[in-house]
């Protein structure tokens, strides 16, 4: 998709030219004259498109895209609430650009290393006792936005052996949530959040393990209309419980890669495709960002 978006596809040949104002549709094939594509795309969000696309090189027929498009993508569905990714292409250093947003990443506590390596898609960030993180704002925490997501790609080298923090927002007095893989107790993928910010009340475990050298595409998300945090692995079915209450808003740094004051550190693992939505996706967005195990990351 991106910005050569198949509208062709997503919403049916005949169907599409319905919603456009002011079709010239006696021209083969039919030129766009106007300039609003109006209750096509989610919600009430109009796309202006530049009136000069009208020539063979944008318009095609309908068995390709519509046009190309070179502004704003913010008409696909899995641009919608997309507060911050991070793609994690940058080599060694500061910072690690947010794509979407204004909170990039620099490197914090650990005395390893965050480097760039291969990733799930393009390359990623292979943490070794090093995490990266950002400062704290209410556009990164569950307890401001209400409804989030997060989704990203993780892969184990080496699996830990004991409990290692992946996304974190949480400092003494100061928990807010974390996500991390545990080989105690409950072996997997875990999300837990806090209602006061001192203990973890509310804890979700996904009991799905992994396996090293196994790339891992790991969603959490809170949702306000069943008062609910969920989690999902890899496409699977999630995995849910209801809130105890609140989930407690603090000062805590957002971090990739550790836990309670930069512990817990990814020891030997690679970080992929970061991404925050200040809303609940639904199944379809989750199984286009897994993409049969692919990946996908801005712009989609």
């Amino acid at each position: 998709m991106g910005f050569y978006y198949d509208l062709f596809n997503q919403f049916g040949c005949p169907s599409i030219f319905e919603n456009f104002d002011n079709i010239e549709s006696d021209l083969s094939p039919p030129r766009l004259i106007g300039k609003k594509i109006s209750d096509v795309f989610q919600g009430d969000q109009e796309v202006v498109i530049d009136v000069s696309l009208s020539g063979s090189e944008r318009i095609y027929d309908c068995t390709g895209p519509l046009f190309d498009w070179e502004g704003d993508d913010s008409f696909n569905p899995l641009s919608d609430g997309l507060v911050s990714f991070w793609k994690l292409d940058e080599s060694t250093g500061n910072p690690r650009y947010d794509s979407v947003g204004a909170h990039d990443l620099n490197e914090g506590n650990g005395g390893g290393s965050a480097t760039s390596v291969t990733g799930r898609v393009g390359n990623g960030a292979y943490q070794v006792n090093k995490e990266l993180k950002t400062a704290d704002t209410g556009s990164l925490e569950f307890g401001t936005l209400g409804d989030m997501t997060i989704s990203l790609w993780i892969q184990y080298n080496t699996v830990p052996s004991g409990t290692e923090g992946i996304v974190s927002k949480e400092e003494t007095s100061q928990r807010e949530f974390m996500l991390f893989y545990r080989t105690t107790t409950t072996i997997g993928f875990s999300f837990w959040a806090s209602t006061d910010g001192t203990n973890f009340t509310d804890q979700l475990d996904s009991g799905v393990p992994t396996t090293a050298l196994t790339w891992n595409h790991v969603i959490i998300w809170q949702d306000t209309s069943d008062n609910s945090i969920n989690i999902a692995v890899n496409n699977g079915v999630p995995s849910s419980i209801t809130l105890s209450g609140p989930i407690f808003t603090g000062t805590a740094e957002f971090r990739i890669g550790g836990l309670l004051g930069g512990s817990n550190l990814l020891s030997d693992a690679i970080v992929d495709a970061v991404g925050v939505w200040d809303r609940v996706l639904t199944a379809d967005e989750r199984s286009e960002l897994y993409n049969s195990g692919i990946g996908l990351e801005y712009p989609f």
